[in-house]
């Protein structure tokens, strides 16, 4: 029998001003690896892994979250004006050789993953020590990064192929040309036995978003298309019992969306199955679909973590319809009905969007906080092709990928060091 090739699947390093492991993982790799494990050997390379020896700054939390290990790095030149040091992080460069080092044999291709347009240059550095290694292998790119930005992606990451698109429909066709074998997709679940610790699952009830916010490119992704919730339901209860995960984060960004014959589904499986899990949910949740029956059942399995969107207090000032106060009155006093306690509810509120003024978002950390639900800056980054990119363009130019960076977005786009001060008091005040 004719030995099969070895792939590479690779999480390349970040390079930001802050980054933070809040239930990160590659999930577009672990869903590709499901596909490609009865065509190739598969080797996982993390250089973000928290758990390796060589992570000596990373920190674990009993949740499954922690820092980054990290270093301080120069800054580069077209950031030169933002006064705050900028880091690597993930291993250090010696460690990932070493990883690259031990593969069993060489590798036919390596497949990295590339996630937000502006850590480019962490992938770009990745991609670089991989050829010192293996100058002569093809590396071929996919994820958020080539999906929204593709030529750049194709001059400046390093790779050799680069595959736009984030559904597997639309992935699977180009890489199975590139890799000489057919691919198609077969719902299959992850393959979450890449990394050899998995102290959470990242999980999806479904891909895609109904929804067009103005300051998201989720809906690029296509049409909403949920999963079988009884495949979800037995998928968890499976990395429960096999590999002791404890813990879900859901990466959905509309998890409650037709929640009555979907998401509602896949908790009372879950509750029949008697599986025990602690639930997150680090996107936010649409409140206009928290019913007093889901909230009812997130309670009994095991939700103790409810993020909510708000983008405003002001129903005319709202760059969408995403949510409304009154919805969102509704649904802090559903939440609370359903017996969450205080300090499991918390509120995104989008800060340094075009045409915001500063107190417009000390209203919103009140108008969140006084009904109990303790609000949390989200500073806007702007992407491209969004409804917003173009407004944000006119405070300052974001051609660049770096400055699609929220921090140097917030830098440039006419805030004051004094605003943001002043809005981190006001966020830190409602955490006590």
């Amino acid at each position: 029998m004719t030995p099969k090739h070895l792939l590479l699947l690779v999480r390349p390093h970040i390079e930001d001003f802050a980054a933070y492991d809040h239930f990160s993982q590659p999930l577009g790799l672990f869903r590709l690896a499901a596909h490609l494990r009865d065509r190739f050997d598969l080797v996982y390379l993390d250089a973000l892994d928290r758990f390796h020896p060589a992570a000596t700054r990373a920190t674990r939390r009993t949740d499954g979250t922690g820092n980054f290990h990290d270093e301080i790095i120069p800054k580069p030149a077209a950031l030169a004006d933002i006064p705050r040091r900028f880091r690597r992080y993930g291993l250090p460069g010696e460690a990932f050789l070493d990883g690259l080092r031990a593969l069993p044999r060489k590798p036919a291709f390596a497949l990295f993953t590339g996630g937000m347009t502006y850590w480019y240059t962490g992938l770009a550095y990745s991609i670089s020590l991989f050829r010192r290694i293996y100058p002569d292998v093809s590396v071929i790119l996919g994820g958020i990064y080539p999906s929204l930005l593709p030529s750049h992606a194709a001059e400046h990451s390093g790779a050799d192929h680069v595959i736009p698109g984030r559904r597997l429909d639309q992935v699977l066709p180009s890489l199975g040309r590139i890799l000489g074998s057919e691919l198609s997709p077969c719902g299959r679940d992850p393959d979450y036995s890449l990394p050899k610790v998995l102290p959470f699952a990242a999980a999806l009830s479904g891909e895609g978003c109904p929804f067009r916010c103005a300051y998201c490119a989720s809906s690029q992704i296509g049409a909403w298309k949920p999963f079988p919730p009884a495949r979800i339901a037995g998928m968890l209860a499976k990395l429960s019992a096999e590999r002791g995960v404890k813990t879900v984060a859901w990466y959905d960004d509309a998890l409650l969306f037709r929640h009555e014959e979907h998401f509602d589904v896949l908790l009372d499986e879950l509750l029949m199955r008697g599986v025990s899990l602690r639930h997150h949910t680090p996107n936010g949740l649409h409140v206009r679909y928290l019913s007093d029956g889901t909230l009812k059942r997130m309670k009994k399995a095991g939700f103790e973590d409810l993020r909510l969107s708000l983008e405003s207090d002001d129903d005319t000032a709202r760059p969408d319809a995403k949510t409304e106060r009154a919805e969102f009155e509704r649904a802090v006093e559903r939440i609370f009905r359903a017996g969450f306690p205080k300090d499991a509810v918390k509120t995104y509120v989008l800060a340094n969007l075009p045409g915001q003024r500063p107190e417009d978002v000390v209203r919103a950390l009140d108008y969140a906080g006084g009904l109990g639900a303790t609000p949390m800056l989200a500073w806007y980054s702007p992407i491209p092709d969004t409804q917003l990119f173009a407004e944000a363009m006119e405070l300052a130019d974001a051609r660049e990928p770096l400055a699609q960076n929220n921090t140097v977005h917030r830098y440039r786009g006419g805030w004051s060091e004094e605003d943001y001060r002043e809005l981190k008091r006001k966020e830190l005040g409602w955490r006590k």
